[in-house]
């Protein structure tokens, strides 16, 4: 690895992207935005959002306890938080606890003594969570009855992230069995953008061998094996919340078990941060390229050379050979002069789109994937198959460090009336921020209903600490329209009804009916997001 396992060095070396910030995004929950906003008020003013469309859900919704992820920009820079809370299923937070790991306050372990919580019909509520430092302020939108997303709202952060219901009988080093694929993705020691996709395997929470893929500051380490990891449960909260902490490769970890099939990790060696989750693998891994095929849509967020980047699309995987590539690269510079530069791919012509499954490392669900455009370059990619039709990935290309989700596409064709329905969102970010000329994280969470000719209607919260800017309930409108049968580049349009208003355009690649990635194409911001189907 670039990164030694142990004993990590604190010599200064060249950054990547934003000026020395960290840009490397944790895609699904993450993007990157400029958008015009209130300056130093600490609101915006806009127009509300209509009253909520009558939904499933209320208070009784949130029920249990949830393992949550949140990464985001606090006044120490970029930081993370894990943890845990309970839900008494009527409002109240009854307990739980969080490990948090930033630059304002280095690492520590914080219970939470309570909390409130609030759930309106169509999923969109309020999550409050009081620990010693005082009382964290929170949206959230329920994307099924066992899981959501969420952003803090109380101005000390710009950040967002998930919860997903953990299950009881689970919380225990037992359910940690077989083979798992992890994506932590951060900043090592000196603040260098950083991105690990692999595998490790584990008998009973007794740590087990595995292999990496380290790209720190664009220097890819190739795969890298590694003897051995341990797992060891918290003797105050691991039988109630779940969390215990790890050793993989010489990283050390907090971890919160969701269940036997998903743990949640966040790095707890300050000022390094890394931040993901280890998923178990199902199904047949393939071994050979002839056992994987078929179309998948795939979302990578990170940092370049020059500042920011993100790239969404989809392609076809067949014998080796990729075909029917379609993606969109939204990337920002950190010359002082804002968001740029946004193109599509294919730009020229391509040739040598080939993929593997890496036989070197047999077993992990390791493999390759590149393709040259004869305008734009060579892009490089590698993967980890969960199963086989989904993995995690990681891009390699010159100058980039990035990574995201690769999930086959399923339920086609669509449709704009096929999309009707009501949609949870999140998008998060970085931005320059025009009133301090400074670079500061933006996030957006929201839900909405489309009707079947494509119209957008419904609301969202917004936060930029380096604004300051907190607004929640500003009225959204826009248009989905899809192109051919779906499967490819679609149209995907969000006006925020702020003062002033801003209209966000993306290009939109459906996973199947429920979810679709977007990837922004205006040329003065950067975002990339995910939208799925609440009800």
């Amino acid at each position: 690895m670039n990164r030694p396992p142990v004993n990590r060095p604190m010599n200064p070396q060249p950054r990547l992207g934003m000026n020395g910030q960290v840009a490397l995004l944790m895609v699904l929950a993450l993007a990157l935005v400029e958008i015009a906003c209130g300056g130093g008020s600490g609101g915006i003013s806009g127009t509300p959002a209509p009253p909520p469309t009558t939904g499933p859900y209320s208070v009784a919704s949130l029920n249990g306890s949830y393992a949550f992820t949140m990464t985001g920009q606090d006044t120490g820079g970029f930081f993370a938080r894990v943890g845990s809370f309970s839900a008494n299923g009527a409002g109240s937070i009854t307990g739980g606890v969080e490990d948090v790991n930033s630059g304002a306050v280095g690492t520590a372990i914080l219970p939470f003594s309570g909390g409130t919580y609030s759930i309106s019909s169509n999923g969109k509520g309020t999550l409050n969570l009081t620990n010693q430092t005082g009382t964290l302020q929170f949206t959230i939108v329920m994307t099924s009855s066992t899981s959501g997303l969420l952003t803090q709202v109380d101005g000390n952060a710009s950040a967002s992230g998930n919860f997903t219901v953990q299950t009881p009988s689970a919380l225990s080093l037992a359910s940690i069995n077989g083979s798992y694929v992890f994506d932590f993705s951060g900043q090592d020691p000196n603040g260098v953008p950083e991105s690990l996709v692999g595998q490790f395997t584990a008998s009973g929470g007794v740590g087990g061998s595995g292999v990496v893929d380290d790209n720190d500051g664009a220097v890819p380490s190739g795969p890298q094996t590694f003897a051995s990891s341990s797992f060891a449960l918290d003797t105050t909260y691991g039988a109630t919340f779940g969390r215990g902490i790890a050793n993989i490769n010489g990283i050390n970890f907090a971890f919160y078990i969701v269940n036997g099939s998903k743990i949640k990790f966040m790095e707890t060696s300050f000022p390094s941060l890394v931040v993901g989750d280890a998923t178990a693998q199902t199904g047949t891994i393939p071994t050979t390229a002839a056992g994987l095929s078929g179309s998948f849509a795939t979302v990578m967020g990170g940092a370049s050379l020059s500042g920011s980047d993100v790239r969404g699309g989809r392609f076809t995987l067949n014998g080796g050979n990729v075909i029917n590539i379609q993606m969109d690269d939204d990337s920002s510079s950190n010359s002082g002069s804002g968001n740029s530069n946004a193109f599509i791919i294919p730009n020229g012509t391509i040739s040598a789109a080939t993929y593997s499954v890496d036989a070197s490392v047999p077993g992990s669900g390791r493999g390759t994937l590149q393709f040259t455009d004869s305008k734009l370059g060579t892009f490089s990619f590698i993967f980890y198959l969960i199963s086989p039709t989904q993995a995690v990935i990681q891009d390699n290309s010159a100058g980039i460090v990035s990574d995201g989700s690769m999930l086959a596409q399923t339920a086609g064709p669509f449709s704009t009336a096929s999309a009707a329905g009501n949609w949870a969102l999140s998008f998060v970010g970085q931005s320059i921020n025009s009133t301090t000329g400074g670079f500061g994280e933006e996030d957006y969470l929201g839900q909405y209903t489309q009707t079947s000719s494509g119209s957008i209607s419904g609301g969202v919260d917004f936060t930029e600490l380096s604004a300051p800017a907190v607004a929640t309930n500003l009225a959204i409108t826009g248009t989905m329209t899809v192109q051919g049968d779906g499967t490819g580049r679609n149209g995907y349009t969000i006006k925020v009804n702020a003062s002033p208003s801003s209209t966000l355009n993306f290009s939109a690649y459906f996973i199947d009916a429920n979810t679709f990635f977007v990837v922004g194409t205006d040329t003065h911001r950067t975002i990339t997001g995910t939208v799925i189907r609440n009800f």
